[in-house]
């Protein structure tokens, strides 16, 4: 099984992204080699864990429990920006540092399953689109977008076809507080 732990959108966000990605195209015709990401699969991820046998769901279900003992927070989508190396992303601003807390715990509920540790800071985006090519001619731009309530995260599974990726979720965590 594929898997990673994700917190979901509300239809009102994914709309707005869903709206922005249109006004992209529209706006910059030089962004045509480039796979967006479908309305159902806009997230934020928290953690990728890659490959995992289905055995292992179980513990991991379990091990994620304690990372729900953490206060509701909010994100605010804000700007557009390439993120190394070919992908167009949605950077969030608002409480980043409750956003960076739960990843780490997540991180080490994760790492005492075997799951690899994050090497590199946790950065939370949206990822919008994926670039075929490589591009440098892209300017951040901010938008408007309603404001993410953030009060649950979600083990999610990761399906490729030829279609594209389908995501199922597996277990939804509601925070405590």
């Amino acid at each position: 099984m594929r898997l990673f732990i994700a917190i979901l959108l509300s239809h009102e966000v994914r709309q707005s992204l869903v709206e922005l990605q249109c006004y992209l195209q529209g706006r910059h015709p030089e962004l045509h080699d480039i796979r967006w990401t479908v309305a159902e699969n806009l997230h934020i991820t928290l953690k990728f864990l890659g490959d995992a046998p289905k055995t292992d769901l179980p513990r991991l279900t379990e091990a994620l429990q304690p990372c729900v003992q953490t206060a509701a927070f909010t994100l605010q989508p804000d700007k557009v920006a390439l993120l190394p190396p070919r992908v167009l992303a949605v950077h969030l601003s608002g409480d980043l540092t409750a956003a960076a807390d739960l990843a780490a715990r997540i991180d080490v509920a994760c790492r005492e399953l075997g799951f690899p540790s994050e090497s590199r800071p946790y950065l939370p985006h949206i990822m919008l689109a994926r670039l075929r090519g490589r591009f440098s001619g892209f300017a951040s731009e901010r938008f408007e977008s309603p404001s993410l309530p953030v009060n649950s995260f979600s083990l999610m599974q990761s399906r490729l076809d030829a279609a594209g990726a389908r995501y199922a979720c597996l277990a939804r965590y509601p925070f405590c507080s």
